[in-house]
C-alpha cells in the first residue's frame, strides 16, 4: 500500500507566508494600522506568532510588505522616450493611489509609524524608497542625456516632482487628484523643461500686458 507523501516544506512555508500577508492586508484595511496586532494576524492566518517573526521583525514590517505588495504595481513606471508623458503617467497613478480611500490613509499611517520605529523605517527605505528612487534617478538621467530636460540634480528634481504629493497626503490633507498631478508637472517643467515642453506662460492678474 503506497504511503502518502508529506507536503513539500517549501510550498507549505510559502502558503503560510502568503496567508500572513493576506490576513495583514485585510485587517489593516478594515481596522487601520494602529489597531493591528501580531496576535490578530496569527489568528486570521491560522499560524503561530513565531511563524510571523520568522520573516518580519515587527507588525510594521509585515504591514508594510502587505500594503506595498498590493499598491506598488499600481504605480506606473515606464520609459517610452517621452519624458513628459511618462512622468505625467507616474504622477497620475500615484495620486490615484494616494487618493484611494482604502489605501491612502493606511500608507499615511505607515509613514507616521516609521518615524518612531527604526526597524520599520529601515525596511521601507531598503525595500521601497531606494528602489523607486533609483528608477526615477535613472529615468531623469536618461532624459537629460537625450536633451529632454535641462541638466539638473536628479535627486532634487525627484524631490520637487514627487514631494508635493507626499506633502498633501501626510501634512496638509488637501485633495489629491489628476488635476493636481498635472499642475505639479507643469510648474516643474516651467523650470527644467526644454522650450518645446514648457506650458504656455500665464499672465499674472493685474500685470502689464505685452504686445
Amino acid at each position: 500500500m503506497p504511503t502518502a507523501r508529506s507536503p513539500n516544506p517549501a510550498r507549505r512555508s510559502e502558503r503560510a507566508r502568503l496567508a500572513i500577508l493576506k490576513a495583514t492586508l485585510d485587517l489593516t484595511l478594515r481596522h487601520g494600522f494602529t489597531e493591528l496586532t501580531i496576535d490578530a494576524i496569527a489568528a486570521r492566518a491560522g499560524v503561530g506568532k513565531q511563524t510571523i517573526y520568522r520573516w518580519w521583525p515587527s507588525k510594521g514590517a509585515v504591514a508594510a510588505e502587505a500594503i506595498m505588495q498590493a499598491t506598488l504595481p499600481r504605480v506606473r513606471l515606464q520609459d517610452t522616450g517621452d519624458f513628459v508623458a511618462d512622468v505625467r503617467t507616474q504622477l497620475r497613478s500615484m495620486v490615484q493611489l494616494m487618493g484611494d480611500a482604502r489605501f491612502g490613509p493606511r500608507i499615511a499611517e505607515l509613514m507616521g509609524a516609521a518615524l518612531l520605529d527604526r526597524s520599520l523605517a529601515k525596511w521601507m527605505i531598503e525595500r521601497v524608497v531606494v528602489p523607486l528612487r533609483e528608477k526615477n534617478r535613472q529615468h531623469i538621467a536618461r532624459a537629460t542625456q537625450r536633451g529632454l530636460v535641462h541638466a539638473t540634480d536628479e535627486d532634487v528634481l525627484a524631490d520637487v516632482l514627487f514631494g508635493p504629493l507626499w506633502f498633501r497626503l501626510l501634512v496638509s490633507g488637501a485633495s489629491l487628484d489628476i488635476a493636481y498631478a498635472d499642475a505639479v508637472l507643469d510648474v516643474v517643467l516651467s523650470g527644467v523643461g526644454r522650450d518645446r515642453d514648457r506650458p504656455p506662460a500665464r499672465r499674472a492678474r493685474g500685470g502689464p500686458r505685452t504686445r
